[in-house]
């Protein structure tokens, strides 16, 4: 996340599909109860699969397109990371870092 760039100190526009994609995500972060690692798996599957659209209907090019995966790749990481986990701590840390990572996307991207 560290390299992501600004565009000459604006944030880069994004395609509609991808903000939406977003903003499902951040949906279910608030409204999935995770009490259980059933629970963290589920809201991990659920993520994956927008996260999937997300890439699929992704039409950005050149450098804003650079940047988005920049912020993507570690957002895969760690949703693969929560759908693997059988702790119930390190699943709570790991949804609460997906999280950051979803939000940090308004840092970057319009």
């Amino acid at each position: 996340m560290d390299e992501i760039q600004l565009n000459n100190g604006t944030k880069w526009e994004a395609n509609i599909e991808t903000t939406e994609g977003v903003e499902q995500m951040q949906e279910l972060l608030k409204s999935h109860t995770t009490t259980s690692i059933e629970d963290y798996h589920q809201l991990a599957s659920t993520l994956n699969d927008v996260k999937n659209k997300v890439v699929k209907e992704c039409t950005m090019k050149g450098a804003s397109h650079d940047n988005l995966h920049i912020w993507l790749y570690p957002l895969i990481e760690k949703v693969t990371e929560l759908s693997e986990t059988n702790n119930i701590e390190e699943a709570s840390k790991t949804k609460q870092s997906i999280a950051e990572n979803v939000d940090a996307y308004y840092k970057y991207f319009q």
